[in-house]
């Protein structure tokens, strides 16, 4: 603009001379057109040389060169009914990576993630999971955090031959699934967890029992376990009301389980949900002036839960989940609070998703390439039970014993993490109880 108006005002003609539309000549447009002119040039070639070059590099569809790095897909929520676990999941994988980066990286190269959002959304989640295989290459994803997700995107990775491993779907659902071996979780499955609700309930001296369930592959299986273990050791389900996640209102819902006789309202309602859902279940049920009891679901141990339903109205409640503690998880604790200024205790699933990342590095450095089924092929044997074990924040350790031919058992962050046959792991539950707005630790209890 400087130039256009130096040159425009350095002409005292306003009008064009001569039927061709020229400006008459004048010597300072003359030397600053010749001064653009070489600018150009000198802009121009280094433009050229880098065209002439740029398709010598490696092509990303044949696979990552060795200065791309290695790429994990990660899909987990930043949206959705599950948005408030997403961004402490990504982080506990984001720490998993900084430390083996630190070490060396996976057969010499860095891991490099593509992290994506999942949207809380089983069918825009299995696209995304295309998107990722298809045109990035990715050989394993972590995630997703629902079954009900992990449960269609495990459709579009094991049609791929990719390893999906998720550190939060606990549905029984996957145990059975024909999945080719693909599928892999670091926390163990609800049908556990149901058993663990059902005896804490019995040992409170519940006889009744109501059952609120999200109306997916979390919540209804997880159901189905409750009520055989409750009616097994001797009480009675009254009601099992499903919802729809995303409603507006759950008064119908809350009417079946409390109807207007007051004497059919059972002693315990099992509420099985997500933070969302269930904070706007927990604040209706207090309008309603209902009064029970409630064994919450491993999905509401969010201070979101507590923030959505309100402190007040969900003081004293107790809720069951998979449990985690010892060196290990300290170990991790005290690494996370270090890069991310907080305590990974106030949410849940953390250390699940960094162990999934753990280990997958840990395969490929044992199979010695990054496929679908060469990690698929090695991921048992990282993870014990036998070999030199691996804790938290030793990856170094655990590739020095790969390149010395010894086995290796990594020990997690959530635990030992040893898969079974069909890459389930078993672990111990805890009780934990909301007080004063903060979820604490109350009783460990072995399924």
């Amino acid at each position: 603009v400087l130039m256009r108006n130096w040159l425009r005002d350095g002409m005292p003609w306003k009008e064009k001379a001569g039927s061709l539309g020229r400006w008459p000549w004048n010597p300072r447009r003359e030397l600053v057109m010749k001064s653009m002119k070489h600018r150009n040039a000198l802009i121009l070639a280094p433009l050229v040389l880098w065209a002439a070059f740029a398709g010598c590099g490696d092509d990303k569809s044949t696979g990552p060169g060795p200065s791309e790095g290695i790429e994990i897909g990660v899909l987990l929520p930043t949206t959705g009914d599950l948005a408030a676990y997403g961004p402490p999941m990504v982080n506990g994988v984001k720490l998993a990576v900084k430390e083996i980066n630190n070490a060396g990286g996976i057969l010499g190269q860095d891991v490099k993630l593509l992290i994506r959002d999942s949207q809380t959304d089983p069918d825009k989640a299995a696209s995304t999971a295309s998107d990722m295989i298809d045109g990035e290459g990715v050989p394993a994803i972590i995630g997703a955090a629902s079954s009900g997700v992990s449960q269609k995107v495990l459709e579009t990775t094991q049609a791929r031959s990719v390893v999906l491993i998720s550190g939060s779907s606990t549905s029984p659902f996957f145990t059975d699934v024909a999945d080719s071996g693909f599928f892999f979780r670091t926390v163990p499955s609800d049908a556990l967890q149901g058993k663990v609700m059902a005896k804490k309930a019995r040992n409170l001296g519940y006889d009744t029992a109501s059952v609120l369930y999200v109306n997916n592959a979390y919540g209804s299986p997880l159901t189905a376990v409750f009520e055989a273990s409750f009616e097994e050791a001797g009480g009675t389900v009254l009601e099992s009301v499903s919802f729809d996640k995303e409603q507006g209102s759950y008064a119908p819902q809350l009417s079946q389980v409390f109807p207007a006789d007051s004497t059919q309202w059972p002693d315990v309602v099992i509420l099985i949900a997500y933070p969302g859902s269930g904070g706007t279940i927990i604040s209706e049920y207090v309008l309603g002036g209902f009064e029970t009891a409630w064994i919450l679901g491993d999905g509401l141990k969010s201070p979101n839960f507590i923030t959505n339903a309100g402190a007040a109205n969900v003081n004293g409640m107790i809720g069951t989940g998979p449990y985690t503690g010892g060196p290990n998880y300290e170990a991790f604790v005290a690494a996370y609070g270090v890069e991310f200024g907080e305590d990974p205790r106030t949410h849940i699933y953390a250390e699940s998703y960094y162990d999934a990342m753990m280990l997958l590095a840990l395969a490929i450095e044992k199979a010695g390439e990054a496929t679908g089924p060469a990690i698929r092929d090695a991921l048992k044997s990282v993870s014990g039970p036998s070999g030199e074990v691996v804790n938290v924040g030793q990856f170094a350790n655990g590739v020095a014993e790969l390149a010395a031919g010894r086995d290796i058992n990594y020990e997690g962050a959530a635990g030992p993490v040893d898969f079974d046959e069909v890459g389930d792991v078993i672990a111990d539950y805890e009780v934990w109880k909301i007080e004063g707005g903060q979820i604490v630790h109350v009783e460990t209890i072995r399924p």
